[in-house]
């Protein structure tokens, strides 16, 4: 089973199969755990526990915003050290401007015309596009970020800041086009690709919550009620907004196998 977290609607539901109970005592207990902000999680944590759930929260719904390269066919979603260092439409794509990229050391290191691009491993305050780089290919063996992420709730992903950032290209594209100080990497990958929410439906112990990603399957189910109770008790409020979305990852090493893709949704500008 899983929640289905598209709408306040579909959460309401799925809530209330899971724990088998009526959405007029859901609703009662959400709000009474909201009474006190500081316990909200403790109260909500208690409810589940008095309800004792038979059913099992095994699946866990996965959004992924992701500008893709129109020559991408795949739907399974790659962590960015396959990407690079294997023939993807993202290698090729790259490569069709000189721009390669090589594994040393446990990082990647990126070549332009075949000459090696220094990343300086020594320079703390490197621009904030030249930082980002660092993490992501890997220059600090404690803050590598290959993976490949995504959120939990769909409902208001469109006011989520990432959701409007993506919409010329990934942020390690936008990224290194500054570092190489070449536009046109950039803005020929916005010509040729679309945006995408891409859903997947992935196994709850595949997946980590980022800055939670030391729980176990049972705290995972636990702490994705709470953000879930936490939605729909915000949706009393006059604004809604995506701040508490909770983002989903793979393990650094790990791509979201093609069985576990559900559907993908082109996102227009307007």
């Amino acid at each position: 089973m899983h929640i289905q977290t598209y709408t306040k609607e579909t959460m309401i539901d799925s809530l209330c199969r899971y724990l088998d109970v009526s959405e007029e005592s859901l609703l009662h207990q959400i709000s009474s755990a909201a009474m006190s902000s500081d316990i909200f999680c403790q109260g909500i944590k208690e409810f589940v526990k008095q309800c004792r759930p038979v059913k099992k929260l095994d699946k866990i719904l996965f959004f992924h915003l992701g500008r893709r390269l129109n020559s991408d066919i795949n739907d399974n979603g790659l962590n960015l050290r396959d990407l690079l260092l294997n023939k993807t439409a993202l290698s090729d794509y790259l490569a069709s401007y000189k721009i390669a990229f090589q594994e040393n050391n446990n990082y990647i290191e990126i070549y332009y015309k075949g000459v090696l691009q220094e990343l300086d491993l020594d320079n703390y305050s490197s621009t904030a596009n030249v930082a980002r780089l660092k993490v992501r290919l890997g220059y600090y063996q404690d803050r590598q970020d290959y993976c490949f992420n995504g959120f939990s709730l769909k409902d208001q992903l469109h006011q989520n800041s990432y959701y409007t950032a993506l919409f010329s290209a990934p942020e390690f594209i936008s990224d290194l086009a500054v570092f190489l100080k070449f536009p046109s990497v950039l803005k020929d990958y916005t010509k040729n690709s679309t945006y995408y929410c891409y859903e997947y439906l992935v196994p709850l112990s595949e997946v980590m919550f980022d800055n939670n990603d030391k729980l176990s399957d049972n705290e995972k189910v636990l702490f994705l009620i709470e953000k879930v109770c936490l939605r729909i008790y915000e949706y009393n409020s006059r604004y809604i907004y995506d701040h508490e979305n909770p983002i989903l990852r793979l393990d650094d090493n790990a791509s979201m196998h093609k069985e576990y893709f559900v559907s993908k949704e082109e996102i227009m500008k307007g």
